[in-house]
């Protein structure tokens, strides 16, 4: 085939369709979760940090909670050792900030919550870490200076309802679920009654049951078929 023969063909081609995104939420039109929106204020600020690889997640939930809250900042990278602007709220000493992170050393996330009696209180600050599991170690040795930031950790009351994602551990919930529950005990811990919070876990759950809808229940999932197909390599069990 000669150059000319080549390029005509291409030309005759139909160019591929894409599929539009939504501009806010970033999700496709017919997954878009914003009409399900209903931004507030919370009574303590965030921070949430997002490895690049979750950004690119469909059913990441940080970009979700970040419309909802209006004094919420997403922040997207790798690592963020020596970031401008995260250097200079870790410096602020008009914040008081707290990295929610299950550490070894990380105190009680009602220790975070006291500062609110102190005779001169600071706006809290709640720094959360939006990964896999498995990639937020990695995402504190890569930004030291997130290690600055004092930790704390709480125990849910009940598992992470997010169908749609396995969590390692019966205990660990989703960015949007921990968020929930930070402002949720906050609010208890100060005695408010405060209730528009909750927009968080309405949007959530109604992006879960349209995620479901789209799930053929005919079809085996990527971990069932993942689990398949690790048996078939160990071969049947042996006979005793």
């Amino acid at each position: 085939m000669d150059l000319a023969t080549f390029i005509a063909r291409r030309q005759a081609q139909t160019p591929p369709r894409y599929r539009k995104l939504c501009p806010n939420c970033r999700k496709i039109l017919a997954t878009c979760y914003c009409a399900a929106l209903k931004p507030f204020a919370a009574p303590v600020d965030f921070v949430i940090l997002q490895h690049e690889a979750e950004a690119r997640n469909a059913i990441a939930t940080a970009r979700m909670a970040h419309l909802s809250i209006s004094n919420s900042q997403l922040i997207v990278g790798r690592s963020f050792l020596g970031h401008p602007q995260i250097d200079a709220m870790i410096a602020d000493q008009d914040r008081c900030n707290f990295m929610l992170y299950p550490s070894q050393d990380a105190m009680p996330i009602e220790a975070a919550f006291a500062a609110v009696h102190a005779p001169n209180p600071k706006p809290l600050v709640f720094w959360v870490l939006d990964a896999k599991w498995a990639q937020v170690p990695k995402m504190l040795r890569l930004s030291p200076n997130l290690r600055q930031i004092p930790m704390v950790a709480f125990k849910p009351e009940s598992a992470s309802r997010f169908q749609l994602r396995r969590q390692p551990e019966a205990s660990y919930l989703s960015t949007i679920e921990s968020i929930h529950l930070v402002i949720d005990r906050y609010l208890q811990f100060t005695g408010q009654l405060a209730t528009e919070h909750h927009a968080l876990t309405d949007v959530f759950q109604a992006f879960v049951r349209q995620q479901l809808d789209f799930v053929d229940p005919t079809q085996a999932t990527r971990h069932q078929i993942a689990k398949a197909r690790r048996q078939a390599r160990r071969g049947p069990p042996s006979q005793t």
